[in-house]
Formats: structure tokens, sequence, C-alpha cells
């Protein structure tokens, strides 16, 4: 009997023992994933253990339910392959949009899948079916080994096959031979495993701390001793341009170019309209929310989109378009030369109020520029609205030709600007990617401008970025402002005041509305009495939370807007 006990025993020992083995395997194939310095990274470990005990140990209680199965090995690596595809996928992302995986991303899969194929080179592709390949043969080949560890070169072969796969991935999504330059892609020091699982919890709703009706009812109280603001004499149309991914050229470190890629927007780059916006992250959707709600999303989302979040409960959502309508008796037009469903605009600008809706789909003549359309397209439809509708417009907007990702191998030149500075080759043509396609939509601003300043009708035209380009010069540059990008306003008519140099996104309309004399609605009255304040934050997430997903304390449980009934096409 206690021969058998002993037996039983060591069986158990030896599991845990594999396990533990495995899950270090595991942990250190995943750093050299997420890190494209892969000794600079081990000897930061080294320093601060804590962030390695913590990383693994959450693979630990990932991984431990293999312990239940005789086929230790097979059921951990059924977990591994996950673990590890998720790793690659993190690697990915961080590549094309200069972000790593997140969970909220997930909730958005199919928007990324839609477009995926504009962002994988066919040597990617095959790199991922490699991989995929290999976990198959990993799985099959650990389905046969039994309870003790008897394949030990078979791991040194996974091991460093996994590594060399990894280093042919980063030589093909970078194609830099300088990797020395570029540190860990994951979210930080914390490392992947660790902040992946943090973004769960960060993604979950957030009702403010201080959410009740009695603190709502003081914030109701302050926002009525605000003193009326003064009304324009004008109704003037209002054009919103969201440019994506545009920065300032001149601002990249170490690179001139032969001219300036954007001549027709620098000419409103300064003075007393124009100035910086700091944006919630690097997706254009999130910047769009917050532009046209007024609402700051980083509490009430996180990382989501909040098109797409389960939080939002059908109700019509207070945004520009919704005030524009009600109190001026606006037409409220989106146009957008990408997909209608892309986020679910085709469903969610019913709820902001717009009338219509023009997509690609709706669009005829539009020229391509690798996979993304260009953004000329735009002008005629901007035109077409302006043109055929009686009340005073407001137009939203948003391009898409200077989307990422920027080819690490594009020999073209169309812009004729030549880039100039030390840059390895790969960089370069990256860079000469993003110029030639900035260098098609300043074009078209301008020529967007000069129809602007042709029309009889008052109007105004305020453009902004999105967020920054993913391209590398500016994502491994850790002094680079990456949540900070140009906007400037444009009119043809005088306008009184001057605008912010340096405003967060989700005050432009009430800094907008406040220069032409427009009324605004609940956000815009919380930033204009609180912005000075301390609890500035707070007040604005207590509204925010309170009109989209909360018991409308302000609003006495009523709706002030209406869902509009949606037209896809050109009005």
């Amino acid at each position: 009997m206690d021969d058998l006990r002993k037996n039983t025993y060591q069986e158990e020992y030896a599991r845990i023992k594999i396990w533990l083995f495995l899950s270090v395997l595991l942990y250190i194939t995943i750093e050299c994933i997420s890190s494209f310095n892969v000794l600079e990274r081990f000897q930061y470990l080294l320093g601060h253990p804590d962030i390695f005990l913590i990383n693994y140990i959450i693979l630990l209680i990932i991984t431990c339910p293999c312990l239940l199965f005789h086929k230790v090995t097979f059921i951990f690596n059924l977990f591994a392959v996950g673990v590890l595809s998720l790793a690659y996928a993190s690697r990915i992302l961080m590549a094309i949009r200069g972000l790593p995986l997140r969970w909220p991303d997930f909730f958005i899969a199919k928007e990324g899948l839609s477009i995926a194929s504009k962002y994988l080179s066919s040597d990617i592709i095959l790199l991922i079916i490699m991989l995929i390949v290999m976990g198959l043969l990993l799985l099959a080949k650990s389905y046969s080994c039994q309870l003790n560890i008897c394949h030990p070169r078979v791991i040194v072969c996974f091991i460093i096959l996994t590594t060399s796969l990894n280093l042919a991935f980063v030589a093909k999504a970078h194609k830099s031979d300088d990797l020395d330059i570029k540190s860990s892609v994951d979210y930080g020091q914390e490392g992947m495993i660790y902040s992946f699982v943090s973004s769960y919890e960060a993604s979950s709703e957030s009702t403010p701390e201080n959410y009740n009706e009695e603190s709502l009812r003081v914030l109701e109280m302050k926002l009525k001793r605000q003193s009326a603001g003064i009304t324009g004499s004008e109704n003037p149309n209002i054009i919103f341009l969201q440019v994506e991914s545009f920065i300032d050229p001149l601002e990249l470190k170490g690179i001139t170019y032969s001219r300036d890629p954007i001549p027709h927007m620098r000419k409103y780059m300064s003075g007393d309209w124009s100035g910086y916006i700091e944006v919630p992250g690097i997706n254009t959707a999130r910047t769009e929310f917050e532009i046209l709600t007024g609402m700051r999303i980083d509490d009430l989302f996180k990382y989501e989109v909040p098109y797409t979040s389960d939080a939002l409960d059908g109700r019509p959502i207070e945004s520009i378009a919704q005030l524009l309508k009600k109190h001026k008796n606006y037409h409220a037009t989106a146009i957008h030369n990408h997909e209608g469903s892309f986020y679910q605009r085709d469903e969610i600008y019913g709820y902001l109020g717009f009338d219509h809706f023009i997509p690609i789909e709706y669009m005829e003549g539009a020229q391509y520029t690798k996979n993304w359309p260009k953004d000329n397209i735009l002008l005629k439809y901007i035109q077409h609205t302006l043109e055929s509708t009686l009340n005073p417009d407001f137009i939203f907007a948003v391009t898409v030709g200077t989307h990422s990702s920027y080819d690490y191998d594009y020999k073209e030149n169309t812009s004729g600007i030549t880039i100039i500075g030390d840059l390895e080759e790969p960089i370069r043509h990256q860079i000469q990617d993003y110029m030639d396609r900035l260098s098609e939509t300043d074009q078209f601003v301008g020529d967007l401008i000069a129809t602007i300043q042709q029309i009889q009708e008052p109007t105004v035209l305020v453009v902004y970025s999105d967020h920054i380009p993913a391209l590398d010069v500016i994502t491994y540059d850790k002094e680079y402002i990456k949540d900070q990008v140009p906007y400037f306003i444009v009119s043809n008519y005088q306008l009184t005041g001057k605008s912010e140099p340096l405003i967060p996104t989700y005050r432009v309309y009430t800094d907008l509305f406040r220069i032409v004399g427009l009324p605004g609605g609940i956000m815009s009255s919380v930033h204009n009495v609180f912005k000075e304040s301390v609890d500035y934050y707070d007040q604005v997430n207590l509204a925010a939370y309170d009109l989209l997903m909360g018991e409308r304390y302000l609003t006495k449980k009523k709706d002030l807007y209406k869902i509009s009934d949606l037209h896809l096409g050109t009005p």
C-alpha cells in the first residue's frame, strides 16, 4: 500500500513539474514574440522579477486545468496554442496600428477581419499559415505523449523553431535589419499577458463612483445658473472633416522634404483658428464619437468603440446633429468613403440624429490608392449636399485615403516629394507611401476650402485628425506626443474671438458653438460651467453616463431628441 501511495504521489509530482516547466517555456516564447530586442527585454525582467512572476502566475492560472487530465502535455498545448495566437495577433496589430491587442478588439473582430486583406502582405499570410500548421503538428505530437516528459528534444526543437519563425515574422513585418533600435512592442513594461488580462477589466462598464440622483440634481442646479451665451446672427453651414491619420509632416524628427507635403492645409495651421486636439487613442470611431457628442469616453468605455458597445441601449444620443436640428432646423448628413456598416455607422448615425449617410457603396467614380479609396471623391458629395438642401447644413465627413498600413516595399513617388534624411530604405519607403497619400488628401482639402470660399452661404469648416499614423518613426519614438494631432477652422465670413491652441476632442464642438454663436446642449453646458473646476472630469463623466446609459435624471427620464429615420445615399 505504501509503495502504491508513493508511486501515485510521484506521478502527481511529475505532472506538476511538467506543467511548471512547460509554463516557463511558454512564457519565454511569448516574450520572444512580444519584443523586438529579446536580450534587452530579458535583461529588464532580470531586474524586475515581480513582472516576471505576475505574468508567469497568470499563465499558471490559465493552464492549470491540464493537471486534471492524464494527457498533461496535450491539454497544456491546447491552452498554449491559444495564448500564442493572442501574442502573434498582438504583434500584428502593433505593426499595423501602433497598438497591441486588447480585450475590446474581440467585439469589433468583424470589422477587423473585413479589412484584414488591406493590411496583410502575402509574406505575412504565408508565415501565419506556417504557424498554424506548426501549432497543429504540436498538438498532434503531444496527443501521443504520455504522463512523463519523454521528448525533451522535441520541446527544444519547438522553442528554436518558434523563435526562428518569430524573427522571420519581424523581418517580414517591418523590413528592418536594425532591430536593436526597437524596444518591446507589448503594452509596456508590464508584459503582454498581464496587460491583456487587465484590458478585460478596463473594458467593463464603469459607473461613476458618485452616480446617484442627488449628485445629478446638484449638477443640474449648477447648469441652470449658467449665463445665457451670445447667439450669433448667422446660422452657417457647418462642415466637420475628420482626416485619417493626419499629422504635420515637418514634426517628424530628422526628416525633411523637397517640398511641403501639405501646402494647402499649411496656410491654416497657425493663428487664432488652429491648434492641436487631444484624441482618445488610435481609433477613428472613438475620436469621432467624442467630436460628435462632446462626451469624454476614457472612463466610460476605456478601449471600446462606443458605436458597437452593448452599453448603449438604443436611446437617442445628444450630438452636434441633434442640437442643430432641434434649435436651428439644420439638415444633417454624414459622408464616409468606406463601408457604411463598418462600426455599425449605418445604424448608430440615426441615433446621433443624421438624416442622410453617404458611404462608399453609394458613391460613383471612386479612385483607389492601394486598397483605400482616394479622398477626392468626397468633394462632389459635399458640394451636392450643400446645393440640394434648403436648410442650413451640418456635414460630417470622414476620410480614409491615408489609412494604414504603409508599405515598406513602396517604390512609387506620385507626389514628387523626396524624403530627405538618414533612414533605412524600408522606413523611407513607408514614409513615402504615407506622404504620397497625404499629399493627395491635402489637394482635396484645398479644393474643398476653395469651394467654401466661393459659395454665398456662410460656411464654417473644421478640419482635424483622428489619430497619429502607424509609422515606425512615430510608433517607436518615445518622445513623440502620440495623443495630440492638428486641427484648424476655416470660414467664408468673419468669425469673432479665437479657438483654443490645445483642446480635448470632447470640447471641440463646444468651442466652435461659442465662436459661431450657436446654442449648445447639456454636455456643452457642463464643459462651460466646469472646465476650470478640479472636479471637471467627474462632472463630465456623470453627465455623459446619465445621458448614455444611466437613469436620465438630467432629462427627467425623457428623451430630448428623436432617433432619425436615416436614409442611405444622397439627400
